[in-house]
């Protein structure tokens, strides 16, 4: 792009944006021969940075040019060119398929900015042109199409939602929606038993799923225009006390240690404050040495470990 960097030109906002679209449209496309010399040269750059970051982690040192020249079996000189001509048959790749990125990320604009896709759909762009390899006859535009449109996809999954969820969890969603529209097209709205036997997966797994997937809601939202109640408000009108993790384990310990044991244990593992106490500081509360702490200490673990009792009251929690 005549020097211009692309996240530079992006960050600037909207105005910039059609700069930057007329300047890539500027940028001529690569023939099959230029893509297979320029794929040669990225290749022959990146056996040479991999071999150099082999060596380096091997040794646990830093690799000298003459070094790493070596082990490639070329001199210096070949070294930098290898190297030279490499980045430049990177960058040279990469600006001629940026009107492919721009194409992408234009069908996903209504996720997220569009500045924000081609951003990220350049970096896709950017590993896909490290990892080509014309010599296994797959076609630039194919190979590098995948590795955008997946770049892009992360992006919107991570950065479209104020919770961020698995990327598992948008791949069973994004399979059961193509299902849903398969088994409309054949005249009926299917059941959700149909769409989980369709992408073979258990119903219950869909279902939590298809939880997991709703739009988040705010708990400040107004139930009524009227009397400005928030939703917030009627939540927790009639709800139980709930029972904390905190409270279970202060019986469990109530019911299975001795007193001085659950002193022990509740300054050792921040019950009171918090915070953990040294076995010195416990000591001076309880009266008792370091050593005589340790062994109350191991002493009432060893005790929890064995009480079926405490572990039925934390079963909750663990499952």
């Amino acid at each position: 792009m005549k020097g211009k960097d692309i996240g530079m030109v992006l960050a600037k906002g909207t105005d910039s944006i059609g700069d930057y679209l007329r300047e890539v449209r500027k940028i001529p496309l690569l023939s099959d021969e230029e893509v297979i010399v320029l794929g040669r040269k990225v290749r022959e750059m990146v056996v040479a940075l991999k071999l150099k970051t082999r060596l380096e982690e091997e040794g646990n040192r830093e690799i000298e040019p003459d070094e790493w020249a070596s082990m490639l079996n070329i001199d210096r000189e070949k070294l930098e060119l290898v190297l030279s001509q490499g980045r430049s048959a990177k960058k040279r790749m990469i600006e001629a398929n940026l009107r492919l990125v721009i194409s992408i990320a234009k069908k996903y604009q209504k996720h997220l900015p569009l500045q924000d896709l081609i951003q990220e759909g350049s970096i896709g762009l950017s590993k896909a042109v490290i990892r080509f390899d014309a010599t296994r006859g797959c076609k630039l535009s194919t190979y590098i199409y995948y590795w955008i449109r997946q770049a892009i996809i992360k992006a919107i999954n991570s950065q479209s939602r104020a919770i961020r969820l698995p990327s598992h969890v948008y791949n069973v969603y994004s399979k059961a929606k193509k299902a849903e529209r398969k088994l409309i097209n054949l005249g009926r709205n299917p059941s959700l038993s149909e769409v989980a036997e369709d992408i073979s997966i258990e119903v219950s797994r869909l279902q939590e799923v298809l939880n997991e997937i709703r739009p988040i809601q705010s708990l400040n939202l107004l139930v009524d225009q009227e009397t400005k109640h928030e939703r917030v408000e009627f939540m927790y009108e009639n709800a139980e006390p709930i029972e904390t993790l905190s409270d279970d384990l202060g019986r469990v310990l109530d019911k299975v240690l001795t007193p001085k044991q659950r002193l022990v244990v509740r300054y050792r593992f921040g019950f009171v404050d918090g915070t953990s106490w040294t076995r010195k500081r416990i000591g001076e509360v309880v009266d008792v040495s370091p050593a005589i702490v340790r062994q109350i200490e191991m002493r009432a673990l060893k005790r929890l470990k064995q009480s079926e009792s405490s572990l039925a009251g934390l079963r909750d929690y663990i499952e």
